[in-house]
């Protein structure tokens, strides 16, 4: 499955208003995307998972703070 950045920016947006199922939807397609991107920097698996689980903590914790006009994505 391949998540585009305005599906990941919609599914932000509907998370924010309240929406659990939008909420796992958005995580599950970020976890590929941040393996995928953090992959091609550290070669330790442990490593890259920690860099993953990290960087969904983050997003999820700060996630009040997101700008809606705003793109998802870096």
């Amino acid at each position: 499955m391949s998540t585009n950045e305005a599906q990941l920016r919609q599914l932000m947006r509907v998370s924010l208003d309240g929406d659990a199922a939008a909420s796992l939807a958005l995580l599950l397609p970020l976890v590929l995307v941040l393996r995928r991107y953090d992959a091609r920097r550290i070669a330790c698996a442990a490593d890259l998972e920690d860099l993953v689980q990290e960087t969904l903590i983050a997003v999820h914790t700060r996630r009040s703070s997101y700008d809606r006009d705003r793109a998802f994505g870096p």
